[in-house]
């Protein structure tokens, strides 16, 4: 919970929490997430038959930093592509870049394994989830509940200058075993490039069949929260 939610949580009778023991009083009933993010198989391979030459043996890598806070990251990951070879032979990389980082695609389009996105709708964020094995991404909540309702494994990489964003890398890396690399840290680049190799061939396995009733139970018990 970011700082408004826990001034709330202080008033409130009720708190809901993705995860538990975050705040008093708190109920873990999952994160509230958009039913547009949940796709089926037949969505899914429909989206793939626009790109044919992925090749689905080898693991999919999302990168998601939604804003212009994450040039960097961005910026290191074409580092990593530029120094170790065997990145862009091991893996796929899929990189929505959004709106404020497209002129970062011309860099990334250089190596032959890198699709871009400059933006993407709910849905195709859903397809994409769908067949990526592993993601890159920022500590966003939703995010972050978004991919794991997906079974990736999580390369998470806060935005430097937050703590709240700390904060869910280390329940993540706590509850699920998922990587938190640091920015800050002088040798971020090299611990990439490491964590990314440790994952060559390896396929998730989808093992959340009913994503939708998951985000159905969570709102119908806020639900009978509100009209009690």
């Amino acid at each position: 919970p970011w700082l408004v939610n826990k001034i709330a949580s202080k008033f409130a009778q009720t708190v809901f929490l993705w995860f538990e023991n975050v705040l008093p009083k708190g109920e873990k009933i999952g994160q509230i997430l958009s039913e547009e993010i949940i796709v089926d198989e037949k969505e899914a391979k429909m989206f793939l038959k626009q790109y044919p030459e992925l090749d689905k043996s080898k693991p999919w890598i999302l990168v998601v930093g939604w804003s212009q806070w994450s040039q960097r990251l961005y910026q290191s990951i074409i580092k990593a592509l530029e120094t170790d070879k065997a990145l862009q032979t091991d893996f796929y990389f899929l990189v929505v870049l959004w709106l404020l980082n497209k002129d970062l695609r011309m860099h990334f389009e250089k190596f032959p394994q890198v699709v871009c996105f400059d933006f993407v709708t709910q849905k195709e964020m859903g397809m994409l989830c769908y067949y990526s094995d592993i993601a890159i991404t920022r500590a966003w909540t939703t995010s972050l509940a978004e991919q794991k309702l997906y079974d990736m494994k999580l390369l998470i990489v806060p935005i430097a200058r937050t703590h709240d964003q700390y904060d869910n890398a280390h329940r993540y890396q706590d509850h699920y075993r998922d990587i938190l690399l640091d920015q800050k840290d002088e040798s971020f680049l090299n611990k990439l490039i490491l964590e990314i190799k440790k994952y060559k061939g390896f396929k998730k396995k989808l093992t959340i069949q009913d994503r939708l009733t998951i985000i159905s139970k969570a709102k119908e018990k806020i639900w009978q929260e509100i009209i009690e």
